[in-house]
């Protein structure tokens, strides 16, 4: 899902460049943002959830 919304979100960019010129940075930062976070999650994804579960027991 998030995958997906990121693709979406990075088709819309592409399509919408011409009326983002005053906030490309902020899209781009954004958008790189998103990827870091997207990363951090699928490394850390298992962690996350086994401590989860650890702390719920």
């Amino acid at each position: 899902m998030i995958l997906m919304n990121c693709v979406q979100f990075l088709v819309w960019k592409q399509k919408n460049e011409k009326y983002l010129e005053d906030a490309r940075l902020a899209v781009e930062q954004g958008v790189e943002r998103a990827r870091v976070n997207i990363d951090w999650l699928a490394r850390h994804r298992r962690h996350v959830v086994d401590r989860l579960r650890d702390f719920s027991s």
